[in-house]
């Protein structure tokens, strides 16, 4: 019996397609970079940036990668914990050795990274979420014990369908000992939201199937995946682009002394004072660079920051600090 063969494509046809892969993958990095930056620049109360510039696309770039290396953690963790359909079962020693490897080098590559891409106000200091390392570990081991009994409870049955949480939980708690919490705190959504869509994708009853039987489950399952996305991307926008090195795609502001000629230094007063005036020229933080203006932060009696816009007519100079 002759099996019918799928043409090969043409050269033609596979840069047409390369092309609009290409193009689809830097529409969404770009709109996904712009979100971040923004809703960054708006936490200090600026939504003047310009609409098009490069870093936005390795700010959306860096999330998107961020977004891949949990993805692929969660799966392999996935794998190892839930049956698939028209898929050999795997054996104990699969199973534990996968979620040893995948745990212990997710862990080592996300330290690596993060050290790496982070600023030093993102490391934790005189380890100030020990106690929470605890409490996340315990949860996992409440989780764990929940799942493995045979209890009926509405909650039970629910958290039988994600067998391998614990070990996200156990992951995370090792992370929040290194790293402050506010910049990890968008990678729960991540890793749940990439979890429910490999449920619809790979679990055991089909998603057209599970439409038929009771449409409000699956319904609830894509708000959640849309809730999670949307959180994360704010949660990482305003607590982790802001602490992430530039050259690696983050926003981290920089250290800066303005130089500015006496005669254009009277036109300053209005910031209140020779002391905010030296701070501003001495140690101020570079937040955005447009064509017309320097965004600069200034420290406050209360420890907050204050946004200044300075036209780039006023300003001699930017001398970068480390």
């Amino acid at each position: 019996m002759n099996e019918s063969v799928p043409p090969a494509l043409s050269l033609q046809e596979l840069v047409r397609r390369a092309a609009e892969v290409t193009t689809i993958g830097l529409a969404t990095t770009y709109v996904l970079g712009f979100l971040i930056v923004n809703t960054y620049l708006m936490s200090y109360g600026y939504s003047g940036a310009m609409l098009f510039k490069t870093k936005h696309i390795s700010a959306g770039a860096l999330f998107i990668f961020l977004v891949a290396i949990l993805s692929l953690y969660s799966y392999c963790i996935f794998w190892a914990t839930q049956p698939i359909p028209n898929s050999e079962p795997i054996t104990e020693q699969q199973r534990w050795k996968t979620i040893l490897f995948t745990t212990v080098g997710a862990l080592v590559f996300l330290i690596t990274l993060l050290a790496s891409i982070g600023g030093p106000e993102m490391w934790v200091r005189h380890n100030e979420y020990r106690w929470l390392f605890w409490t996340v570990w315990a949860i996992g081991i409440i989780v764990s014990i929940i799942q493995e009994g045979k209890r009926g409870w509405p909650l039970a049955v629910r958290l039988r369908k994600y067998m391998g949480l614990p070990y996200l939980f156990w992951g995370l708690a090792i992370l929040v000992t290194l790293f402050k919490v506010s910049v990890l705190t968008f990678i729960p959504f991540v890793l749940y939201a990439s979890w429910i869509v490999f449920q619809l994708l790979w679990g055991e009853e089909k998603f057209g199937e599970r439409f038929k039987t009771w449409p409000i489950d699956p319904v609830i399952d894509i708000a959640t995946i849309s809730t999670c996305t949307l959180t994360a991307i704010i949660i990482y926008s305003l607590n982790f682009y802001g602490e992430a090195k530039p050259q690696f795609g983050g926003g981290l502001p920089a250290n800066v002394r303005v130089i500015i000629s006496d005669k254009k230094r009277i036109q300053l007063d209005k910031l209140g004072g020779v002391e905010r005036v030296e701070q501003l020229l001495n140690n101020a933080r570079l937040i955005e660079v447009s064509d017309q203006d320097y965004i600069v932060a200034l420290k406050t009696e209360d420890g907050g920051e204050r946004l200044l816009q300075l036209d780039r007519t006023m300003v001699d100079a930017i001398l970068y600090l480390q």
